[in-house]
């Protein structure tokens, strides 16, 4: 475990994410987008991916080894009686023991302005609730998801959002929820880069459809997808699918769609993800199609890949639910038209539609103008605010 040592600097906000602040996941670039908005800041985390030592010491890991980097493998050999200790050297029960960790909270307590806590399932809605009660710090809470069990039915979320500062949610059935316990929830999206790079109309040629970011929890809408390719090239329309990652994705991925995909790689900067995804005509949502009911996914979370394809203006189809979390953000934001697909033969369609010029630029149009509703430089200057206020408060 990593360990840095304390500037001569004054009072600096902690942030409490699951993940590193690795580029391959989605919360640790969020997470670096957001501690871009503050000119200090201190970073928790228990789960690694990429190098184990973080390119900024700011950042560290209150995790072991085989947790902080394979957390999967952890949870297996947990099984067999003598790694159990091996496995819970930090962290037992989501209570932190590790005493060098302990210490270093000791440390940083002092030094906290307050905290920023984004739970993600209640194994970290349980140690952030931890943690926040060792630093004894104000703290602003940012529900990104609720994973595992509905949020209301997690003891740790409803103590996070009666003793936070402020409650900040992602999505409206989030927001709706946590309004049951306390009425000052409001929303705090994602953000991204803003660029020039712009995807091109269709002319002739395959059309190129991207992929993007975690696949293995929407293998029914990319089945749905998979019988769209093979209709379509059954009636002689050329179509290419692009995953924008690595090989190793797909191979995890274990489909017989992945197969029929061609890939960057691992794309080490947000300039060429984005030129890889301009590279492409259209963008797919594998959902889930499943309803909110069934689906924690689709009851409650929003995709951050999103925000890049609308960055680029690529128009989205997608097989996602109509009263899903993702639909409701997308109605609201003006891209929901061709997202709502439940069949093979809707996504062939909406697929066909966008090959028609004036269809693909009113798409092109309405993505590009999407990412301007949101205003993601808004989005950063509520979150200093409210974390200036938890600091003031405490």
């Amino acid at each position: 475990m990593a360990e840095w040592k304390s500037g001569d600097g004054g009072r600096y906000p902690v942030f409490i994410t699951r993940y590193s602040l690795s580029p391959k996941t989605a919360i640790g670039i969020q997470t670096s987008h957001y501690l871009d908005a503050f000119t200090d800041w201190r970073h928790l985390h228990w789960l690694e991916f990429g190098s184990l030592v973080s390119k900024d010491r700011r950042s560290i890991r209150f995790g072991n080894f085989l947790v902080g980097k394979w957390p999967h493998y952890a949870k297996q050999l947990e099984r067999f009686p003598p790694m159990r200790r091996f496995g819970r050297l930090v962290w037992a029960d989501d209570v932190l023991i590790d005493p060098v960790s302990r210490g270093l909270v000791a440390e940083l307590k002092n030094r906290a302005s307050a905290l920023y806590l984004a739970p993600v399932d209640d194994v970290d809605a349980g140690r952030m609730r931890h943690l926040a009660e060792l630093f004894g710090r104000p703290f602003v809470l940012h529900l990104w998801d609720c994973m595992g069990v509905p949020l209301l039915e997690s003891e740790h979320h409803r103590w996070l959002i009666q003793n936070a500062h402020r409650v900040f949610a992602l999505s409206k059935p989030l927001i709706e929820e946590s309004m049951t316990l306390r009425p000052d929830v409001s929303e705090l999206l994602f953000v991204r880069e803003q660029i020039s790079i712009r995807a091109k109309l269709p002319e002739g040629g395959p059309l190129r459809v991207a992929l993007i970011g975690f696949l293995p929890a929407y293998r029914p809408g990319l089945h749905l997808l998979h019988d769209a390719l093979k209709q379509m090239r059954a009636a002689g329309t050329p179509i290419e699918l692009h995953f924008v990652g690595s090989p190793r994705a797909l191979r995890r991925l274990n489909e017989p769609i992945t197969k029929e995909m061609a890939y960057t790689g691992h794309l080490r900067n947000h300039v060429d993800r984005d030129r890889a995804l301009a590279n492409c005509h259209v963008a797919f949502l594998p959902g889930p199609p499943e309803p909110p009911e069934e689906n924690l996914r689709s009851r409650y979370s929003i995709p951050s890949r999103v925000l890049d394809y609308m960055a680029v203006g690529l128009p989205v189809v997608g097989a996602v639910h109509p009263r899903s979390a993702t639909a409701q953000m997308c109605e609201e934001y003006g891209i929901a038209k061709y997202l709502l697909c439940g069949t093979a033969q809707q996504i062939v369609e909406a697929f066909t539609e966008l090959r028609d010029a004036r269809e693909w630029r009113t798409a092109h149009q309405a993505s590009l103008l999407a990412l301007e509703k949101i205003d993601c430089r808004g989005q950063l200057e509520r979150l200093k605010a409210a974390m200036a206020s938890a600091a003031a408060s405490g």
